[in-house]
């Protein structure tokens, strides 16, 4: 292989594992970043419902959990009530990459 062939070569090579390896860590964000919208569309979603209650409740924790086949959101609130989780839902996967989430209200 002459000379101008190798550097062609080693330079192809290179841009080749910078734009995996981009892809890769893009990958990545955009999954931490789509956990992130979930809590807090989740959050957003029960202050909304909590406004239209008369008594003074509070979200006390709003928690992932991640497994191969399901995403559990959990809600703790200070006193017990019934939320719309369906209208959660719809806007969970209206935004993000979770279609199918289980939410659950302490």
């Amino acid at each position: 292989m002459n000379e101008k062939g190798q550097v062609a070569f080693e330079v192809l090579l290179l841009t080749l594992v910078i734009i995996s390896s981009s892809i890769l860590l893009v990958g990545v964000y955009l999954q931490i970043n789509d956990d992130t919208i979930a809590l807090g569309i989740t959050r957003a979603e029960t202050n909304k419902q909590l406004a239209g209650i008369k008594e003074n409740i509070m979200i006390e924790k709003i928690g992932i959990q991640k497994t191969s086949l399901t995403t559990t959101i959990t809600i703790k609130l200070s006193s017990p009530i019934v939320l719309d989780t369906t209208a959660i839902k719809t806007a969970i996967a209206s935004q993000t990459k979770i279609k199918e989430a289980v939410i659950t209200v302490n």
